[in-house]
């Protein structure tokens, strides 16, 4: 999937799975008899499986519990440690083990109960890997018996069906059907509408929020204001900002900007355009202008993003997922987010080119650095003995947390409560917070409105 061309009528969801360039990069098919257990350990990637004979209980380390019956399929984002068993159990075997020795878990049985699971993961374009945020919930999953007669279950029942039997071209076929279960989850997930959680799938639920979220898809770089995309939407500027944070998770604005940097980065990574087209991608007029809003969203300049296709952010030197991802919303106090210390490995090369006798400046040209900081490295290896930087930030506790206790009292008070109405309340106890302080703390502490438990 390549980054989609502009046209007259985008889909925001397709935009950014486009984006995130999704890839089946490994999966198997488990068989295991009788009783066993397999001891899976956490991973940064979305896991996926489908039970193809037997039962399966999935028990996390996080106290997430749930049974999955023969053509169920599950999608875990970044799980923590957790297994799989048959109901009952039975001898723990690490992952590691069973991949290194697959038949481990057979028995010499004349009839043994058998299990057999697809088994495997996606991973995503490492530049805008974190949008996948926006689109799922920590835990989908699909019940087969709930989605036979529909699309899903037509695919549910095509990969069981190509897992099982070798034939010519199997990886190929599991590798699509794989890429098209992942969309029609996502989209199965939206329309079910029984987890609230606000992201892009909530926002295009939303008739009249969907109207601004597809303006701002088809058309990034136009200069869209709140009033006009309130306007748009049909709505008045206070509501519409309002809504729109509620069910997407970020103001228009700050949501418009996210967007922008995600095509960024996406541009920057193909490098397939000169920067001034990127800049222009992204809504900005000039390349000086663009460069220092990337470099303040990012944590480094294009130039330097650029010449690490390869990397993942955090080896680029710069926090996953950018300094604005849209698992971020905008700083509390309308304060920018303060970049993240660059990379102590390209600390250590700017100092060593210093020490081997270049220039201050000359070093910072070549490594695409402030001579400030080339120079501030090299005083503080001298000090120091080390490049590390220093202990970043103030030490101002967040606004809301004495607050902690009254705001999960009226989450479960009142069923409905909304971020309007919350932050009215928090005002007559003489908290003036903006939504998105609001927001910001919810998110942190794992709190969200309408909660409603997990129903495997």
């Amino acid at each position: 999937m390549g980054i989609l061309s502009p046209a007259d009528d985008i889909d925001p969801m397709s935009q950014m799975i486009s984006l995130l360039r999704p890839q089946a990069l490994q999966w198997r098919v488990v068989e295991a008899h009788n009783a066993w257990t397999i001891h899976f350990p956490a991973v940064n990637a979305v896991v996926f499986g489908q039970v193809l004979d037997g039962r399966v209980q999935v028990d996390r380390s996080d106290g997430l519990q749930f049974d999955l019956q023969p053509g169920d399929f599950v999608l875990m984002a970044a799980p923590p440690i957790w297994s799989a068993c048959p109901p009952g159990g039975g001898p723990v075997t690490p992952f590691q083990a069973y991949i290194d020795d697959p038949k481990c878990l057979l028995s010499s049985d004349a009839v043994p109960t058998i299990t057999r699971f697809l088994a495997g993961h996606f991973i995503f374009a490492a530049e805008n890997a974190d949008l996948l945020a926006n689109l799922m919930l920590p835990v989908i999953h699909v019940h087969a018996d709930k989605v036979v007669a529909g699309r899903l279950g037509v695919l549910l029942q095509l990969l069981g069906e190509e897992a099982v039997i070798s034939r010519p071209g199997r990886a190929l076929v599991l590798d699509r059907l794989l890429e098209i279960t992942l969309v029609e989850v996502l989209r199965q997930r939206s329309d079910q509408g029984d987890a609230v959680r606000p992201g892009l799938l909530e926002g295009l639920a939303d008739s009249q929020i969907s109207v601004a979220l597809k303006l701002i898809h088809n058309d990034a770089k136009y200069p869209w204001t709140a009033s006009e995309l309130a306007r748009r939407s049909g709505m008045s500027r206070s509501a519409f900002a309002a809504r729109f944070a509620e069910t997407v998770g970020a103001p228009p604005i700050a949501y418009l900007a996210n967007w922008r940097m995600s095509l960024a980065k996406a541009a920057l990574a193909a490098a397939t355009q000169p920067l001034s087209e990127v800049a222009e991608l992204a809504g900005y007029q000039s390349v000086s202008a663009f460069s220092t809003a990337f470099s303040r969203a990012i944590g480094c300049s294009p130039t330097a993003y650029r010449s690490f296709p390869g990397l993942s952010e955090s080896e680029r030197g710069f926090p996953k997922g950018g300094r604005i991802g849209f698992k971020m919303l905008a700083g509390e106090g309308g304060q920018h987010p303060m970049t993240r210390p660059l990379s102590i490995d390209l600390r250590e090369r700017v100092v060593g080119a210093i020490r081997a006798g270049e220039s201050c400046r000359s070093v910072a040209k070549r490594f695409d650095v402030a001579v400030s900081s080339a120079v501030k490295w090299s005083q503080r290896q001298r000090m120091t003995g080390s490049v590390a930087p220093g202990k970043m930030g103030g030490h101002r506790k967040p606004i809301l947390d004495p607050h902690r206790d009254f705001i999960i009292q009226r989450i479960e008070a009142v069923p409905h409560l909304t971020l309007h109405r919350l932050k009215d309340e928090l005002a007559l106890r003489g908290v003036k917070v903006s939504h998105d302080t609001i927001w910001t703390f919810m998110r942190r502490h794992g709190l969200r409105f309408k909660k409603k438990p997990f129903r495997p």
